[in-house]
């Protein structure tokens, strides 16, 4: 999950933690993960022999979420929980 807050104050999550960000009282913007839509496919390990698919696996979820994010207006800010900042 990539969240992004923009300049008006409003962060970008997935499905899987709207609920907890609008707890906070923050408007929110809803994008997709690749992550969330694998189905049954386990995400690989960022160590070992699937490392090369993890950092795969996690370049195409960057993609994905800035392909959402782009026709905002650029943040000063963002704060990525991932492996690969």
């Amino acid at each position: 999950m990539i969240t992004t807050v923009n300049r008006d104050g409003s962060p970008a999550a997935t499905p899987a933690y709207t609920q907890r960000v609008e707890e906070t009282g923050a408007e929110i913007v809803t994008v997709s993960s690749t992550l969330e839509n694998r189905g049954n496919t386990r995400t690989p390990q960022m160590h070992g022999r699937e490392f090369a698919r993890a950092m795969s696996v996690m370049l195409d979820e960057t993609r994905a979420m800035l392909r959402q994010l782009e026709d905002f207006e650029r943040p000063d800010l963002v704060v990525h929980d991932g492996t690969m900042c």
